[in-house]
């Protein structure tokens, strides 16, 4: 699944908590997208892209770590924002979630197991969810 479906998903779900809980529906939605920073890797080759893609931003302790993460920031800057950092790891999580569709797989206890763990559903479900996206975007909008 591409960046653009996991935002599109990210921004359909967090919309209805934006008027009342806007920098958790914030953090939700960045951490719809957020796995996908492993994508960097592709400066270094296609083989290292291969070999890091879908490893550590998308297992659950990293995930777990990146909330852990957010809720220091927001303690030490003084921003209260009680749901922000669960906001976050769910973000992620449902990003992970889409991603264990496909049939590449996902490490989800990377960095304490390689195994990878998939579905095997459809190898990019893009064009299903972008059907199912695009009209509930115009509905909510």
């Amino acid at each position: 699944m591409d960046i653009v479906t996991h935002g599109m998903m990210g921004v359909i779900v967090a919309s209805p908590f934006m008027p009342s809980y806007p920098i958790a529906a914030s953090c939700f939605m960045m951490g719809s997208v957020l796995p996908d920073l492993d994508a960097l890797s592709r400066v270094l080759g296609r083989r290292a892209f291969l070999k890091s893609h879908q490893t550590y931003t998308h297992a659950i302790p990293i995930i777990l770590l990146m909330g852990g993460v957010c809720w220091a920031g927001f303690r030490w800057t003084g921003i209260r924002a009680p749901f922000a950092p669960a906001a976050l790891v769910l973000g992620m999580l449902f990003h992970v979630a889409l991603d264990v569709t496909n049939t590449y797989g996902i490490t989800l206890f990377a960095p304490f197991s390689g195994r990878r763990f998939c579905l095997e559903w459809v190898f990019f479900i893009d064009a299903f969810v972008l059907a199912a996206t695009l009209p509930t975007a115009v509905w909510v909008g």
